[in-house]
């Protein structure tokens, strides 16, 4: 006998055997729109258990199959990260782990575990060159510089030649590239690992850090691979973007500011490369923010 409906909270979810979401998921590549639309909505709705089964045969999968199967497992991870990313960006969000929430928005092996070791061992390379850490700024940034630039070849790609993985922390940290927010992202997690106090410089149209220090601070651009800037440079460049040339400390990014500026960032992107559930996905979650003034 099927589970009354509790009143106010509509109609209980049905039970679903494992064996009727493996069916739909083999229904994946049935030629039938009305088929797939409906697969792809039941298995949103059983998420938790198609995830896993979903994982299991795109590992199994090749051609097209395989990428019927890899949006299908998108689509259900980011029917359920799109309130999780809502909720963690309302209250207090954490650069680290946001990061890692939108990067399995873009692609589903992306795992805390792997982008946390990635930094770690960055981190652990940096810590090698300072000892200790804070006693000279001019060496702990020279440090930074040569091992998240030279050492791990973390690169700059251009926005008109980035794909979507160069545009989240997860890209960085597997493939070694990525625009400059994601970039400025994975030198910011290093850095604060080993207690360098860097601080995001939300620019128009570009990203950069500052590196603050007793009596000042040493605006670099990891982009750049790390060249430093000078306050006039950034004020001229601001004034040509139409903006009023402020002083550079006036554009801190908090991680909240980054990681909305991430999502943006995949809105554009996801568009361009015709991924419209990303985009419309991540316009939701701005949408949603915007709504309750975040």
């Amino acid at each position: 006998m099927s589970e009354p409906a509790t009143p106010g909270l509509g109609a209980p979810r049905a039970v679903i055997s494992e064996s009727q979401v493996e069916a739909m998921i083999s229904l994946l590549t049935d030629s039938n729109d009305k088929v797939l639309v409906a697969c792809r909505k039941g298995l949103r709705q059983h998420g938790e258990l198609a995830e896993p089964l979903l994982r299991e045969r795109l590992e199994e999968s090749s051609g097209d199959e395989a990428r019927v199967v890899r949006a299908a497992l998108l689509d259900v991870l980011g029917a359920r990260l799109e309130p999780a990313l809502i909720e963690h960006l309302l209250h207090a969000p954490d650069l680290e782990r946001g990061s890692v929430l939108l990067g399995q928005l873009v692609d589903p092996s992306a795992q805390v575990d792997a982008v946390t070791a990635a930094l770690d061992a960055m981190a652990d390379q940096v810590a090698a060159e300072l000892d200790p850490p804070g006693g000279d700024p001019d060496r702990d940034l020279t440090a930074l510089t040569a091992v998240l630039a030279r050492q791990s070849g973390l690169v700059g790609v251009k926005p008109e030649g980035a794909e979507l993985l160069d545009v989240v922390l997860h890209g960085v940290c597997t493939r070694r590239r990525g625009i400059p927010l994601a970039l400025c992202v994975a030198w910011l997690l290093v850095a604060r690992r080993v207690g360098i106090p860097l601080r995001g410089v939300n620019m128009p149209g570009h990203f950069l850090l500052r590196h603050v220090r007793p009596g000042g601070h040493v605006v670099i651009d990891p982009f750049a691979g790390g060249r430093p800037v000078r306050e006039e440079d950034c004020r001229r460049f601001l004034s040509g973007a139409g903006y009023p040339a402020v002083d550079v400390a006036l554009l801190d990014a908090s991680d909240r500011d980054m990681l909305l500026r991430t999502l943006r960032n995949l809105v554009m992107f996801g568009s361009r490369a015709g991924n419209r559930d990303l985009a419309a996905r991540c316009a939701r979650v701005l949408n949603a923010l915007a709504a309750q003034g975040a």
